[in-house]
């Protein structure tokens, strides 16, 4: 029953918004017992808090005085124990005269209100919109023959009034008692009063860095186990923190709802943690727009700093292939293609930015760089060159991976190979891609008589599908010399005709719509 009343005059105060016509409470706030209660400035804490589901029905702290007429073991007289006295000047907001009744008091003070709770209360001797001064009797407290005579007494900020959410304040005897979101007890009100200002007033400032001061705008926290849980480190600096206080650091999904709470009950103003999202938590989905929250502490909605929003997602993955597929031919262009899957939604390449890294590699020995290229480019053709160790040979495959600096991704945590590959020669040709030519167009033979070996060249502007091969008069092939995808420039083939008779034939050179063919004579 007295839980079912503490609750009625708790939820009461939610209708009590307005400060007008309550005094002030120029005095400030006073205990609410007098003699044995206030001895040595302190109060023996009877009862914490009771719980049912995540319903809290008894914040705040209850006081006993166990050798007041005997205590609890032979009681006191059942209709009167102690005067309980108005904390503050202030106006009746709600009076209930049952034996566990309880009266709530609003106050102004220092431009905020303030509401005191008195509970367990019996006589009480004030009425609802009757204004009191600080030390006036308002009620009694006594033993009703089954439980010793207490108050239960605690002060609320008019923000947060409603004990379900667990944001209030109370104070007691230090060092005694807890309850999740109370961190510490004081022995004076006016010690919490002035610990505790206006926070929706206050001028507290947060600077939000992560890994090396970097800002969080648009910053990436990559899930783990796929990234170390301990990657990360976040840290804050507070400005103008009141003297006192104590701070509690939250974490916003993307629509500003509270997910969980991160820090509660801090002081520092220079403060580092790591911090990370599990791969199978459903509540940091891949998303943009979570952001910290830094508030007063046990005022989660009541919010001092947010910092910059940022990412939260799993990695992205990395597929890579290589043109042509099977064989790559030393001096001549082959290209690398990859795309990326998953990772942050909406995102080009998953959130992934920066530089993707080459490698060579001979079965699973790692071997030389070959270059680094921004990611978004999706594609790279370069020059096989001369110098991978063990070519020409065969098992070869190419490693990409994100860059270890320059990148939003730790480096290295994103990687995939070829397939593997052959490394040949491939006599005869020779490229400049260094110029870039205006048009597709393929070039008289030279020198033209020839015994037996003769150049064609041919200039390709774009990259492109070419084949370049021999016929003779009759349209018969007799030789297919290039058939694979070049990029833009300049190529000089070096064809031999020892294998084949004297006599005159066709190169035709095919580039995409382009073709072309011209004549060659073989003397010998």
């Amino acid at each position: 029953m007295k839980f079912l009343l503490l609750i009625i005059f708790i939820e009461i105060i939610l209708c009590f918004n307005s400060s007008a016509q309550v005094p002030e409470a120029t005095s400030g706030f006073g205990n609410p017992l007098t003699g044995a209660f206030s001895n040595n400035g302190g109060y023996t804490f009877l009862e914490g808090a009771y719980y049912s589901g995540n319903l809290v029905y008894h914040p705040g702290e209850d006081w006993n005085q166990p050798t007041l007429n005997g205590g609890c073991s032979t009681g006191c007289s059942i209709d009167r124990c102690l005067d309980v006295n108005a904390t503050a000047n202030g106006k009746v907001v709600f009076s209930n005269t049952s034996v566990w009744g309880g009266i709530v008091i609003q106050h102004n003070y220092q431009n905020q209100t303030w509401y005191s709770q008195y509970g367990h209360i019996i006589n009480s001797n004030v009425t609802v919109g009757q204004n009191v001064t600080k030390g006036q009797k308002i009620a009694e407290i006594g033993n009703t023959g089954t439980d010793c005579a207490h108050l239960h007494f605690e002060i609320r900020e008019s923000d947060h009034p409603n004990p379900t959410n667990g944001s209030y304040f109370t104070y007691g005897n230090s060092g005694i008692g807890n309850y999740n979101n109370v961190v510490n007890w004081y022995e004076d009100p006016d010690i919490f009063i002035a610990s505790h200002p206006a926070y929706s007033n206050s001028n507290v400032n947060c600077t939000f860095s992560v890994n090396s001061n970097h800002s969080l705008d648009h910053w990436k926290f990559w899930k783990n186990p796929s990234v170390p849980a301990d990657f990360y480190s976040v840290t804050l600096d507070i400005t103008n923190l009141p003297g006192g206080s104590f701070w509690s650091l939250y974490i916003l999904n993307p629509n500003d709802s509270i997910i969980s709470d991160v820090r509660l009950g801090r002081s520092e103003t220079h403060y580092s943690f790591t911090f990370s999202a599990n791969e199978n938590d459903p509540n940091y989905p891949n998303a943009f727009g979570y952001r910290f929250r830094l508030t007063p502490n046990g005022f989660q909605n009541t919010t001092w700093a947010l910092s910059d929003q940022f990412y939260i997602s799993s990695l992205p993955t990395l597929t890579i292939n290589i043109s042509p597929p099977g064989t790559i031919y030393i001096g001549m262009p082959a290209t690398l293609n990859w795309f990326t899957s998953g990772g942050i939604p909406g995102v080009p390449n998953g959130g992934w930015t920066g530089n993707i890294r080459f490698q060579w590699y001979n079965g699973n020995n790692a071997l030389n760089n070959l270059d680094s290229v921004p990611v978004s480019l999706g594609t790279y053709q370069f020059i096989v060159p001369n110098n991978v160790p063990g070519s020409p040979g065969v098992g070869f495959k190419i490693g990409a991976a994100n860059a270890v600096v320059g990148t939003s991704i730790p480096g290295g945590y994103v990687s995939d190979f070829t397939d593997p590959f052959s490394i040949q020669l491939f006599s005869g040709v020779s490229s400049n891609t260094d110029v870039l030519p205006e048009s597709f167009a393929l070039k008289q033979n030279y020198p033209n008589p020839f015994n037996p070996e003769t150049k064609i060249e041919f200039n390709i502007p774009e990259k492109v599908p070419v084949n370049l091969t021999v016929f003779d008069m009759n349209g018969r092939e007799i030789k297919e010399l290039i058939n694979m995808e070049l990029r833009a420039g300049i190529y000089t083939y070096s064809f031999n005709g020892s294998e084949i008779p004297s006599g005159t034939y066709i190169y035709r050179l095919s580039a995409g719509k382009f073709t072309e063919e011209r004549r060659m004579i073989l003397i010998k």
